[in-house]
């Protein structure tokens, strides 16, 4: 289980200014804790690289270590509007990552390949990251959140929801350079609404913008191999012509790419038709109204010949596609 060391500072200042029928005030919010969690299996699926812990001699690992400093100030408005504004800095130290090879264990792995000297070029002599556990990991996230809010009470306003926006950056230095997390969203953009229209309809919607996460691009294209006893040979399809495929990203490619932006509009209308103290309602609700592709992963594939060799073209795949639903909805007492 992990260790916490909470200290929490909370400084509330009395209202300074009163409007009829509202009252107008801040609150400063500030804090700071550290956070140890212990290396365990449960926290490796979670992590941006799979490591083994299963091994022995490997349970010398120390717990990874998480110091956040936040501090924000919330302002309630007049009309029934709230903002808050929120910066916060987290430091993390002795990061569980995947160890690189050796030189000894680099060249063990190149020692099977059979490749004629015109391939030499394409053998994977990168050192690659292992499942070996270290704690050589250290990295940083800071950032800014913007929320406003329009909450529903006695008057009942017409349009209520709220909006808001994160700025952040994440960064992890390891194997000698600075990359930025797998889960790094540098812009977010979050909208959500409520309408009513009488007493009888409602329109509700949520609309989300977002940088894509980061993700390790393709490292080019390699020759297809097949092992034979204890050698490693390539795939030749005719006289001096190999099969060639997408070679995956290692090092150097490391979350240097990034997803395409993420972009959804939900919209939902319901109608009761005895008000809003009936309980019947008829709705219809459109999910990813836009039908733009959210994608989770880039399907790589290598088309045609270019001057400098095979052409990758990368497509995204996967993502919501629009969902139209109707439904009823009773309400019981």
């Amino acid at each position: 289980m992990g260790l916490e060391r909470p200290e929490r500072l909370r400084v509330g200042f009395a209202p300074f200014e009163r409007r009829t029928g509202a009252e107008r005030g801040d609150t400063i919010d500030g804090g700071n804790g550290t956070l140890y969690p212990e290396p365990r299996i449960e926290k490796v699926l979670q992590a941006d690289h799979f490591t083994d812990l299963t091994a022995a001699g490997r349970l010398d690992l120390r717990p990874e270590r998480a110091a956040h400093v936040l501090f924000g100030i919330d302002r309630d408005f007049a009309a029934g509007l709230l903002g808050r504004v929120e910066v916060y800095y987290k430091g993390f130290s002795d990061l569980i990552v995947g160890r690189l090879e050796t030189e000894d264990e680099r060249v063990a792995r190149l020692a099977p390949y059979d490749f004629p000297p015109p391939l030499q070029s394409l053998l994977p002599t990168a050192p690659m990251i292992t499942s070996v556990p270290t704690n050589d990991g250290r990295g940083r996230a800071y950032g800014l959140e913007l929320f406003l809010a329009r909450a529903d009470g006695p008057a009942r306003p017409r349009l209520t929801g709220w909006v808001s926006y994160s700025l952040a950056r994440t960064e992890q230095d390891i194997y000698g350079r600075s990359v930025p997390f797998s889960y790094d969203r540098r812009h977010s953009l979050s909208v959500v609404g409520n309408l009513r229209a009488g007493s009888h309809f409602e329109l509700a919607g949520t609309a989300r913008a977002a940088s894509g996460f980061p993700r390790t691009a393709p490292a080019g294209f390699r020759v297809v191999t097949r092992e034979v006893g204890q050698r490693i040979f390539p795939v030749q399809i005719a006289p001096n012509q190999f099969a060639l495929e997408v070679a995956p990203g290692g090092v150097a490619e490391l979350n240097a790419a990034r997803l395409p932006m993420l972009a959804r509009l939900d919209l939902r209308l319901g109608y009761r038709p005895r008000g809003v103290t009936g309980r019947w309602e008829v709705y219809v609700e459109g999910l990813n109204v836009t039908k733009h592709t959210n994608a989770w992963f880039m399907d790589a594939d290598l088309v045609g010949q270019g001057p400098g060799g095979p052409v990758l073209e990368e497509t995204p795949i996967g993502g919501l596609p629009r969902v139209v639903t109707f439904g009823i909805r009773v309400r019981f007492r």
